[in-house]
């Protein structure tokens, strides 16, 4: 099975290669070619130029799923390398270099040795990841002081007992600092490190603990899962999923009790396992603040039991408006739309861009005691001081669209529909907004003129868009460059540059960065995360590109004399800056490099 993995991620790889016009596929059929190994199939291929090293690394990882590496001195740790025989080492070509939370790092050049795992597991008692980094740099990292000592240490006179002695006495003392690095844990708060599997009375402070840890860690999401094997308890922080390690070996001995107690937090029939099921679960702030933290609970049954995610809504938007990171003019644009007594004020993108945010920002801006707001939401995911919130409910006809009638009968200044969803409920928010209404929403659009085309696709006349349209807000939330780890990115060469839409004359004048990994972002390069804003705000230019029924080309162009900026230019500034790497770029904006 090993075997066939590596072949078939080798194959997989090379195809990559081919199909990116970067190999001539006469060359892989050649016996000279077949007969050499990966490693040295890596070397052929960069010493005849058909390749970049960096280009092929970034190929390499996403073919096996798994990160991207370049640690420098700094972040190799010797105590990693001494974690297992050095023979194993010298013999396949591979590197541990760190240990984060009970996981030790380990960095490789060849598909196969990921079928290492269990006897790396076995000899250093950690968990293992696998990163891949360029040839040339693995090379380097030979030369590392850290790992040199380690080497000799581990090759030298002393006997292997005694190499065991220095692991042991090592790793608790690196357990219990990864555990907590970088969280903050209230005062009072009780936090196990570990859990003990034989104990189920410890279900209930393991659940606590999932809930507490989520909110301390600024976590969006939770998921539960079960597989044939083991089960898992998975979070998504800045946008990206992590396995948290702490928690896989109780969970797995206890699944099913585990299940069954965020079943009665959230309210849900303890009895049901065949069907999905929704519910809510609200905990104390664990810092001690006056909100309590709400949880949507969703619940479905999957093959091999049933699967869990819990999504955080926070009680108050955690930023306000001016906070969120528009750009100065942008931000007044805003302003000037929320505080008219009329229009419509549109948020775009797609699902966890933070659309909710900024409205809910953009509702706290204006919120005062003489203004009568109304919500309707699915759900209703931040609390708002003084608000008339509504959770629409379609199985017993609450839509948005009646509850939007029901508004209207309710003398509001202000309403907000969660999303517009359909004919009906863009009718009525648009005569809403026409009517002395200030209505905000969000719609599922690429970018802000792409929203002007769908509503028009939604049978909407172009006077009534014209009309009652303020400004529309299109955003993404990429993943920032971690400040602390920041180096020259060596895939930022001109010819990438100018395809990510740069010019020759602007290239020269920046350095694009990029996170290389340390133990303030866990090794990943990225922390925090940066809001991407694209704000459209309707001028005469533009209504009149609209009611001659001009295409998004013609939009764009009237709202240049405006000042507009698309995402992609505003996101390249990000670059410049050093604020975001070309690939997360890249990744968030949808495009190729």
């Amino acid at each position: 099975m090993i075997v066939n993995y590596s072949a078939q991620t080798s194959e997989k790889t090379i195809n990559a290669i081919i199909n990116a016009g970067k190999l001539d596929a006469s060359k892989i059929e050649s016996d000279f070619f077949k007969k050499l190994g990966w490693p040295d199939k890596l070397k052929n291929l960069l010493q005849d130029g058909s390749i970049e090293e960096d280009w092929l690394v970034n190929i390499f990882a996403k073919n096996i799923s798994i990160s991207r590496a370049f640690p420098s001195e700094i972040d190799c740790q010797s105590e990693a390398v001494s974690a297992i025989n050095s023979n194993l080492i010298v013999e396949n070509s591979i590197l541990p270099y760190k240990i984060v939370e009970d996981v030790l790092h380990v960095i490789i050049l060849d598909p196969s040795h990921i079928s290492l795992s269990s006897e790396i597991k076995n000899q250093s008692n950690l968990n293992v990841t696998f990163e891949v980094s360029s040839i040339s740099h693995f090379e380097k990292m030979l030369t590392f002081h850290p790992i040199m000592n380690a080497l000799n240490l581990s090759s030298g006179d002393s006997n292997e007992e005694d190499k065991n002695k220095k692991i042991q006495k090592t790793k608790p003392e690196l357990r219990k600092k990864s555990v907590f690095k970088g969280l903050k844990i209230p005062k009072g708060m009780k936090y196990n490190d570990k859990f003990n599997v034989r104990n189920p009375d410890l279900v209930i402070d393991f659940c606590d603990q999932i809930l507490n840890e989520a909110i301390i860690t600024g976590t969006s999401d939770i998921h539960i899962e079960s597989f044939r094997e083991f089960a898992q308890v998975r979070m998504r922080i800045d946008g990206s999923m992590a396995i948290i390690k702490l928690y896989t070996e109780f969970i797995s001995k206890h699944y099913a009790s585990v299940v069954t107690r965020f079943k009665i937090l959230a309210n849900c029939d303890i009895s049901e396992r065949r069907l999905p099921q929704d519910g809510a679960i609200t905990r104390p702030d664990p810092f001690g603040g006056k909100d309590d933290i709400d949880f949507r609970f969703s619940i479905m049954p999957t093959k091999n039991g049933e699967r869990i995610v819990m999504r955080i809504l926070a009680g108050d938007p955690a930023l306000s408006l001016e906070k969120l990171g528009f750009d100065s003019s942008d931000y007044e644009k805003i302003v000037d739309a929320i505080s008219a007594p009329q229009g419509m004020v549109l948020v775009t993108g797609p699902t966890g861009s933070g659309k909710t945010t900024t409205l809910y920002g953009a509702l706290q801006h204006i919120n005062k005691p003489e203004t009568c707001i109304l919500t309707a939401e699915d759900p209703v995911e931040y609390y708002l001081e003084g608000a008339g919130q509504v959770q629409a409910n379609e199985k017993i006809g609450l839509t948005f669209g009646n509850i939007l009638r029901a508004f209207l009968r309710q003398d509001p200044e202000v309403i907000l529909v969660g999303e517009i969803r359909d004919q009906e409920t863009i009718d009525i928010s648009i005569k809403a907004a026409l009517t002395g209404h200030l209505l905000l929403s969000t719609l599922h659009t690429n970018d802000s003129i792409a929203t002007i085309t769908r509503i028009q696709n939604m049978g909407v006349p172009n006077f009534m868009i014209a009309t009652a349209i303020s400004i529309i807000v299109a955003q993404r939330l990429a993943r920032k460059n971690c400040s602390k780890c920041l180096e020259d990115d060596p895939r930022a060469t001109p010819k990438e540059l100018i395809k990510l839409g740069f010019v020759e004359s602007e290239i020269k004048s920046f350095t694009a960065k990029y996170g290389a990994g340390c133990s303030i972002c866990n090794g990943t390069g990225l922390k925090g995360r940066q809001g991407i804003y694209e704000v459209l705000r309707m001028t005469k230019e533009i209504e009149s590109a609209i009611l001659n029924n001009g295409n998004a080309s013609d939009i764009e162009k009237a709202a240049k004399k405006d000042g507009f900026k698309n995402m992609q230019e505003i996101g390249r500034g990000f670059v410049k800056e050093g604020v975001l790497s070309i690939e997360e770029y890249a990744n968030t904006l949808a495009l190729d490099v």
